[in-house]
């Protein structure tokens, strides 16, 4: 396991779009409260797109496809309780933008 984290020493493993999809990520983790650690999303955005470079203005596609890396995959099907609270009963990303479904539908911010 320790020779893991050598990956993300370099500072290309998480650059450019790479590091935008991981930041899109970390905020789905808790939207979600998916049970997943920082490190497997880095893993998997770092795997997901081992030699190429995801497209900035495809980002909900790309999230989708980190999503189904095998280190994460069915993790991000719940709503964090907080958000239940306020009437948040699903959340869905589309490949522009992500919506917030409930009580009273909600589209956050597009991506």
């Amino acid at each position: 396991m320790a020779f893991q984290a050598l990956l993300f020493v370099d500072q290309t493993s998480l650059a450019g779009s790479r590091k935008l999809i991981y930041s899109l990520m970390k905020m789905m983790k808790y939207f979600t409260a998916a049970p997943v650690t920082s490190y497997k999303l880095k893993f998997s955005v770092h795997e997901t797109f081992a030699n190429k470079e995801p497209a900035a203005d495809d980002l909900g596609n790309s999230l989708k496809k980190v999503m189904e890396h095998k280190e994460i995959r069915g993790s991000f099907g719940c709503v964090r309780k907080e958000l239940k609270e306020l009437g948040v009963e699903e959340i869905v990303l589309h490949s522009n933008c992500l919506d917030f479904i409930g009580r009273i539908n909600v589209e956050l911010f597009y991506i």
